[in-house]
């Protein structure tokens, strides 16, 4: 009698979404879910980076959808582990908390409203990625997307 073989496989790995307007970012979340993307939604950094330390290695890309340039220092520090007293003074040590992306190796992708803002969000952040402007085309998106999750 032939034997049933079963084939453990890896937990799949996906996208940690991070952004704080609920209706674009369940567009979001829809369209890269379509594209057979695991996609795990958080509506603050704290609470990606929480998501982040405790299942690291299920998540391949991190996306951050930007809504003011103002969020972006607080969102970056505490994406990075650092901690926003330490980040507000003027000193060059930066206080490093753990549980950062920096330390999981998951790269970023910035949504942002300019060229100059995900550009300086992205140097902001010390974080490896790249950044996408607003308005973008869905395939933009998933061409950015594919660059960190397809091998």
């Amino acid at each position: 009698m032939a034997k049933l073989q079963t084939k453990k496989t890896a937990p799949k790995r996906g996208l940690l979404l991070i952004g704080s307007q609920p209706d674009a970012t369940k567009v979001m979340q829809i369209l890269l879910e379509k594209e057979g993307y695991k996609v795990q939604v958080a509506d603050a950094p704290e609470v990606g980076v929480e998501l982040l330390a405790h299942e690291p290695k299920t998540v391949q890309l991190c996306l951050v959808d930007l809504v003011k340039t103002e969020d972006a220092e607080p969102l970056y520090n505490a994406l990075a582990g650092r901690d926003q007293d330490d980040a507000d003074t003027d000193s060059k040590d930066e206080t490093v908390v753990e549980g950062d992306l920096a330390d999981t190796g998951v790269p970023i992708l910035i949504i942002a409203h300019s060229e100059e803002e995900g550009r300086q969000a992205l140097e902001a952040s010390g974080l490896f990625g790249e950044y996408l402007v607003k308005p973008y085309d869905k395939s933009e998106l998933l061409d950015k997307v594919r660059q960190f999750t397809d091998k």
